[in-house]
């Protein structure tokens, strides 16, 4: 299969170059010119610079160009004609089609003449025409649906007033994002006036080679001949009917519009189990309840669950599996048990709920209606999976990871949950568009999850785009929340809230609770943890917390609340109100049949709860699970592994067992540069925390070169005034002062007050006092000095659980009042130090033994 990079392809059947165009005889003039002069000049069409000669076809060239204004690829295409009245016409047609905007047809940006030649700048598009595309087999479930979505480009086009003229194989593309795109609507044709046929005449209705009067339906013709000409082979009963009615040589005879022809290819009626339950709920509407009663007794328009189609044969077999298995050694076995055991759970699912409203009567036609609907998106989520998996340059742990965040199809289970979505699309059309949105934000999160950022945000846009321009209020919330989450994955920032607000809206417009609570969720989760705004975290739990209620509180977005508040918590500092929150979601997740790398974060967050309130062993307990689960799913090279190495290395660190720590924190950091590069922002905590552990082992030079390493990554890749960033100065200028390299601690130091007093009184405000009071002290301040580690004390006191950081900051204090003058109170200073330490980290602790000694040395 190629792929080429144009919204225009070459037409087929083309037997010799035409003569230059003038675009073309002016880019040769500007090359000439370049080589005579030794350089070479951008050829530009306006404000449009010439790329590259993409194809020649019977109407006209294609041009790749870019477009400086707004900083996009496009495709140019000068349209050959001779008559003015046909370039009017054109112009004027260009114009009308800049103003559609349908995710079946190619949009045009801009329509110009040049040199008495019409040019059309439109969208750059990556994939492959009609022609190519059948190229390859195809089932006629997947042609239908192709020239069903084609059908509603054409549709789009015709309300507008605007008739294709051309329709081929050749003038409709399947992109890379599986989109179908009509293009070349009415270039091909001539001036109405000069009496000549328009058009291909394989393709052309019998009137358009009469040169009678044109209507939309020589459109519903050229679509039936191509359609019938994809499929090959004797088409189904119904297939044929439908195309014999397009290619009704009396026009009168064919489908009223294209939009019912369309509908009529959106109508395979194999896809029954979904279908007929739909078609079973409008009788009910239309009898009552008697003819429900009727049906299901078993008159003959009782839908059966036994002749249901496989839906993902297609799309994973055994043959798929071998055929991918090289690429991905030895973690294949484990790939193609996660995706077979995925799709055995979806096929006994997909039977279950359609038995559960035919067979035993356990459960409504709407909630059938609502949970086929879930499948379906689940089944485009494989789709975008597997195809993320078979791209070129996707590695074992990527296609792992692909396989592992396959949709959750518990989620088609849980009846309180989808009792909160969205209504679902009723006409083909709207069925056909929805089916288009949700195959775009399936690839973007796929491609997400894969690691493949840069595709997937694009992905992201296109289903923002589509979403939009079919104004379903429910696919556009869920394209942004795609969006917002492949930009976060990508290590951006900016605009990440904006747009889950703007999903959180769509949501409420397309009154879904049950996703606008998780979108709330998502946003609490990026304002906590990416970009450390904790107080709006917790103000919008609140919003979070209204929705769920109001999708009837389903366990799974109750249970993840939990969490939410449980990470806030810690984030904050509050282990004690942590833990049992995170608890509950552990619970949650595992009743709900959460993936194992899921489990295993939540048991790492609970670990670092425990290590907090120093229950080692229990936190040991869970990190061991956390590692078990890991190692049991990816094996024991995956980036998730290095966190939990990280956790550990943090525990040890905790206890003052700075051997292991940094032999961890190695560990951690070796994992993570193989799978995430030298410079990923995922570096950063792993970095940090080895360079505590050199510290503590007295290794202070390392822990500078380690620690800057890890401030060179925060610069590159944070806001200028993140909090992240102030934490990361403020461990650096530590780790110099312990060098005495007072100037630069100075400095680091001053730029992470900077932008963490703002932030108020709580950590690491402490540990950055604590380290200006004593480059004050080495400066001889000490009402400065005093004045530092008196707050540094006072924070670092009211944190829950912060005794090691108390402990430091009541030595410094001790540090300044010796310099004072004042041993007696510095001894005092050093005794609740001691205190707090041998009651949290024991006697044997170093910073236990480092406070004895000094208070040995006060006697």
């Amino acid at each position: 299969m190629g792929s080429e990079p144009t919204a225009v392809d070459a037409e087929a059947e083309l037997t010799e170059r035409p003569p230059p165009d003038a675009l073309s005889r002016a880019v040769a003039r500007a090359r000439i010119a370049g080589a005579l002069f030794g350089k070479s000049e951008p050829v530009k069409l306006g404000r449009y610079q010439l790329l590259e000669h993409v194809g020649v076809g019977g109407m006209g060239i294609v041009w790749g160009a870019w477009d400086p204004e707004l900083d996009r690829k496009v495709a140019i295409k000068l349209v050959k004609t001779e008559l003015v009245s046909a370039r009017e016409r054109i112009v004027r047609e260009g114009q009308a089609l800049a103003k559609l905007s349908h995710p079946n047809v190619v949009p045009i940006y801009d329509v110009g003449v040049f040199e008495e030649q019409v040019y059309l700048v439109m969208e750059w598009v990556r994939g492959q025409n009609l022609r190519t595309w059948i190229a390859t087999p195809r089932t006629d479930r997947e042609i239908a649906a192709v020239y069903c979505a084609a059908g509603h480009g054409l549709a789009a086009a015709h309300a507008e007033g605007l008739i294709h003229r051309d329709f081929k194989p050749d003038n409709a593309m399947v992109g890379d994002d599986g989109r179908v795109r009509v293009l070349d609507f009415g270039l091909a044709s001539s001036d109405p006036d000069d009496g000549t046929p328009a058009g291909t005449p394989t393709y052309m209705a019998p009137e358009q080679v009469e040169a009678r009067m044109l209507t939309p339906a020589v459109d519903q013709f050229a679509l039936g001949v191509s359609l019938r000409e994809a499929l090959g082979t004797e088409p189904p009963r119904w297939l044929g009917d439908v195309i014999a009615r397009a290619t009704a040589p009396d026009p009168t005879a064919r489908f009223p519009s294209m939009t019912t022809l369309a509908d009529a290819l959106g109508r395979d009626p194999r896809r029954t189990w979904r279908q007929r339950v739909i078609i079973v709920g409008a009788i009910a509407v239309a009898v009552g309840a008697f003819a429900i009663g009727t049906l299901r007794a078993g008159g003959p328009e009782q839908p059966s669950c036994d002749v249901m189609t496989d839906d993902l044969a297609e799309v994973w077999s055994a043959a798929r599996a071998a055929a991918l298995r090289p690429a991905f050694g030895a973690l294949a076995p484990r790939i193609e048990a996660l995706v077979g055991d995925w799709t055995t759970r979806w096929r006994a699912q997909q039977r279950e709920a359609c038995e559960s409203t035919n067979v035993t009567h356990v459960q409504s036609a709407t909630m059938l209606d609502l949970r086929a609907a879930c499948l379906e998106r689940a089944r485009a989520g494989l789709v975008a999976a597997v195809d993320v998996m078979s791209l070129p340059g996707t590695v074992p742990n990527a296609a792992i990871e692909a396989a592992t965040r396959l949709p959750n199809l518990r989620d088609c289970a849980d009846v309180r949950g989808l009792m909160g979505t969205r209504s679902l699309p009723t006409t083909p059309g709207e069925i056909a568009s929805s089916a288009g949105v949700e195959a775009l934000y399936a690839r973007a999160r796929a491609l997400r999850n894969a690691g493949k950022n840069a595709l997937a945000l694009a992905a992201g846009r296109d289903a923002v785009a589509m979403a939009d321009a079919i104004h379903d209020p429910g696919a556009s919330a869920r394209a942004r929340v795609e969006l917002a989450s492949s930009t976060l994955a990508s290590g951006k920032l900016a605009g990440v809230l904006e747009t889950f607000e703007e999903a959180a809206r769509f949501a409420a417009e397309a009154k879904d609770d049950a996703l606008a609570a998780a979108i709330w969720l998502n946003v609490v989760d990026a304002l906590a943890l990416r970009l450390d705004k904790p107080g709006e975290a917790e103000r919008l739990l609140v919003v979070a917390d209204a929705a769920i209620v109001r999708a009837g509180s389903p366990p799974r977005l109750v249970s993840a609340l939990a969490g939410s508040r449980g990470d806030l918590a810690l984030h904050q500092d509050h282990p004690e109100v942590a833990l049992p929150l995170l608890e509950q979601r552990l619970r949650g997740d595992e009743e709900f049949g959460s993936s194992d790398p899921d489990l295993a974060r939540v048991h790492n967050r609970i670990a670092t709860a425990l290590s907090a309130l120093y229950r080692m062993d229990e936190a040991r307990a869970h990190l061991d699970q956390a590692q078990k689960l890991l190692e049991s799913h990816y094996g024991p090279n995956h980036p998730n592994l290095g966190v939990i190495l990280t956790t550990r290395g943090a525990l040890e660190y905790r206890v003052g067992n700075f051997t292991a720590a940094v032999e961890m924190n190695q560990r951690a950091l070796a994992i993570k540069e193989a799978t995430m590069g030298p410079q990923h922002i995922g570096l950063l905590p792993t970095l940090m925390n080895l360079a505590l552990a050199q510290s503590g082992l007295g290794r202070s030079e390392d822990a500078v070169i380690t620690a800057q390493r890890g401030l060179a990554i925060a610069e590159a890749a944070l806001p200028a005034k993140h909090p992240r960033l102030g934490f990361t100065l403020s461990d650096v200028s530590e780790f110099q002062l312990e060098t005495h390299a007072w100037d630069a601690a100075t400095l680091t130091n001053a730029r992470a007050i900077e932008i963490l007093e703002p932030l108020g009184e709580h950590s690491p405000l402490d540990e950055v006092l604590r380290v200006r009071s004593a480059l004050r002290l080495h400066a001889h301040d000490i009402a400065g000095a005093q004045k530092d580690a008196a707050r540094a004390v006072a924070i670092a006191s009211a944190m829950d659980g912060a005794w090691l950081e108390t402990a430091r900051a009541l030595s410094q204090l001790a540090d300044v009042r010796i310099a004072a003058g004042d041993p007696a109170s510095a001894r005092s200073s050093l005794e609740h130090a001691l205190e707090l330490v041998t009651k949290s980290a024991g006697a044997k602790h170093p910073l236990s033994v480092t406070i004895s000694t000094r208070l040995a040395g006060l006697r």
